[in-house]
């Protein structure tokens, strides 16, 4: 007799019908929040589409994909889940959610709400829960971009400057990469700038399991931040303000590729872990209309003047060898 071969049981539920999202939302509505990533064709850039919003609940015991293909072509269906994905009341633990927020936001019409961003709270976590003095953020930088610049001698233009982690990275940090690994396949098909693979359709069993897995990476970073006290349940209205000026920092694609261009992904942008106040002064490099705080001032003479780039930009300029700018009358 033939042997056949068993399916081995799939650890997500794939939401491609009005019914199966009705369903899925009827839960997640009901969660004491929700861990959400999405996978399409080269999310917030200007050819960007939306191929996967992939949700789950509290520690990813459950894990539903939706398809937002065929998502949007019902408009009960698409109703359903935009009116989940528009809840402030209903975190969403997402890891640097800003070109989720976009193509959510271009492919539906809803902006994102309530976001929860853990790339966020593993910075504020230096310091607050880990203790790390200045001295370690400044070398941090120095390390990890900024290298042939002076940073500890030039303290004053690196203020508020905090080098981001990705994903992959904070897990190595925390020793949690052995737990999960990606799948090379698509990792590779990444590499190959293939992102228009995730819209094809049908779509392969092994992307939208590649696609599941990242909410289970997610919950796992939640439940951790939580248990070494890099999050504490009373600052989660903190992290919220700060993690939605961050997600919606971007509010068209141009805007995302013009600020991917300038290739200062690395470094947190200024004017988030602190709320802008009082007057703004538009950046001549990243084009962010930005806080006082944010620039290099100088009084000479009688003249009040300023850099025309805002510190993170100005050091990046440094970093890359050209010219400042030099300055402009403040």
């Amino acid at each position: 007799m033939a042997s056949v071969a068993v399916e081995e049981p799939k650890d997500y539920i794939y939401c491609t019908t009005e019914e199966a999202v009705s369903e899925a939302t009827a839960v997640l509505n009901g969660s004491e929040y929700i861990i959400l990533d999405s996978e399409g064709q080269n999310i917030g850039r200007g050819d960007g589409k939306l191929s996967l919003v992939c949700i789950g609940t509290p520690h990813a015991e459950k894990v539903y994909v939706f398809d937002a293909v065929s998502v949007t072509k019902s408009a009960a269906a698409s109703g359903g889940l935009t009116k989940l994905l528009g809840d402030e009341n209903i975190r969403k633990v997402v890891w640097d959610g800003r070109m989720d927020y976009l193509e959510v936001m271009y492919t539906w019409g809803v902006a994102m709400k309530g976001a929860l961003d853990l790339q966020i709270a593993e910075i504020m976590s230096r310091e607050a829960a880990r203790g790390e003095r200045d001295r370690s953020r400044l070398n941090r930088l120095k390390d990890g971009f900024f290298s042939s610049i002076n940073v500890v001698g030039n303290a004053e233009l690196f203020e508020g400057l905090h080098l981001v982690l990705g994903m992959q990275k904070c897990l190595e940090h925390l020793g949690l990469d052995k737990e999960f690994s990606k799948d090379p396949v698509v990792q590779a098909m990444h590499a190959a700038n293939r992102t228009d693979r995730w819209m094809e359709r049908p779509l392969s069993d092994r992307l939208i399991a590649y696609a599941a897995q990242d909410i289970k990476l997610l919950a796992k970073l939640y439940d951790t931040f939580m248990d070494k006290g890099w999050m504490t349940a009373s600052g989660l209205s903190k992290l919220a303000d700060i993690s939605a000026r961050y997600v919606t920092m971007f509010q068209t694609r141009s805007q995302s590729v013009a600020y991917n261009e300038k290739r200062i992904w690395i470094v947190l942008p200024l004017d988030i872990l602190v709320a802008p106040t009082g007057r703004t002064y538009t950046c001549a490099f990243c084009n962010r209309s930005l806080s006082s705080a944010c620039y290099e001032f100088d009084m000479s003479g009688r003249t009040f003047r300023r850099r025309p780039r805002c510190r993170l930009c100005h050091v990046v300029s440094l970093k890359r060898g050209r010219s400042a700018g030099g300055w402009v009358n403040a």
